[in-house]
């Protein structure tokens, strides 16, 4: 895809029955979500660098896993490369300022703008498996802000290419996660979502 890579990678593309999709997504990279099938499918990787997919994701330019590599082998507290376009990360840190390795401009995201983001998630980008063998397994740990958050107590955070490589195409397309209760999709059950998510949120600024 471009760039030269020094070490090797592998892809890991994790899919919930959007088949459709996932074809979109593969074909775009050579031209279950689920925290349990990540860490099944980890425990057969052997080289130093995963790049992690979904199965919703559409690639479009080249040069991206070189950019990616650099950043890994050069920021030690980088715990992922994320590639989306800036106007689609969270609002609290869309300003960031682009910072440059050489010829890779790229945006370093603050956790401390959140209580659980930004340290890691599971978006398209290039990650290490020692730092997966450092933190993981990842099911125990809950849900993606909750391994997040673990990466942001280990001094984690993300990296996010300044020049996009992917485009999200799953819209309308969320599959729940099977071994976790179907979320409500109701007014109380929303309501019951937010207050949990708030009081988790409160207790994790409160360094609890």
């Amino acid at each position: 895809m471009g760039n030269h890579v020094s070490d090797a990678y592998t892809l890991v593309v994790t899919s919930c029955c959007r088949f459709d999709l996932l074809e979109k997504t593969l074909r775009s990279f050579y031209a279950h979500g689920q925290l349990q099938a990540i860490d099944y499918a980890y425990a057969h990787v052997k080289t130093p660098l995963i790049f992690h997919c979904e199965d919703d994701w559409l690639f479009i330019r080249s040069g991206f896993l070189g950019d990616s590599a650099k950043i890994l082998q050069t920021r030690s507290n980088v715990s992922m490369v994320g590639l989306r376009p800036r106007s689609e990360l969270n609002p609290l840190v869309r300003n960031t300022a682009v910072q440059w390795l050489g010829e890779v401009a790229y945006l370093e995201l603050d956790p401390r703008m959140h209580p659980e983001h930004f340290s890691y998630s599971f978006n398209p980008g290039l990650r290490r498996l020692a730092d997966y063998r450092r933190l993981g397994p990842y099911a125990p740990l809950g849900e993606e802000s909750d391994v997040s958050y673990t990466f942001k107590k280990a001094g984690y955070h993300i990296a996010n290419l300044a020049v996009p490589a992917v485009r999200h195409i799953g819209d309308g397309r969320h599959v729940d996660d099977p071994n976790f209760a179907p979320r409500q999709r109701n007014l109380i059950g929303r309501l019951a979502r937010s207050a949990h998510k708030r009081l988790k949120r409160l207790r994790r600024y409160a360094g609890k």
